[in-house]
């Protein structure tokens, strides 16, 4: 990854609320913010989900400035019993891509 292109991150949680008030408190003038709904590998129940806050940060930071990030986003995850996942894993990349067309979708 180059400076100056966006930076993601993927904040996991167990419940679409939990996820959705996670995502209302970021700052929406900084960040795009989605939610998104990622059903469990092997499970047929619809009750089985992760839900994922999906945050792209397209400012022009420099590696110190984007660890500052990931260490805040992973604390706030951590704060609402969530986990982050960095989304520039290809794992990571192919759940917000599969999910991003789904009508799961969420904001």
């Amino acid at each position: 990854m180059t400076v100056g292109d966006p930076t993601e991150h993927l904040l996991v949680f167990d419940d679409r609320e939990t996820a959705e008030a996670v995502a209302d408190s970021l700052d929406h003038h900084v960040y795009a913010v989605r939610v998104l709904r990622e059903a469990l590998a092997g499970d047929d129940d619809a009750e089985d989900a992760q839900w994922l806050v999906h945050v792209t940060d397209p400012r022009d930071l420099d590696e110190t400035a984007r660890e500052t990030e990931r260490r805040h986003l992973g604390d706030l995850a951590e704060r609402n019993d969530g986990w982050y996942d960095d989304a520039d894993d290809d794992d990571a990349q192919e759940a917000v891509a599969s999910e991003a067309s789904s009508p799961e979708s969420v904001g």
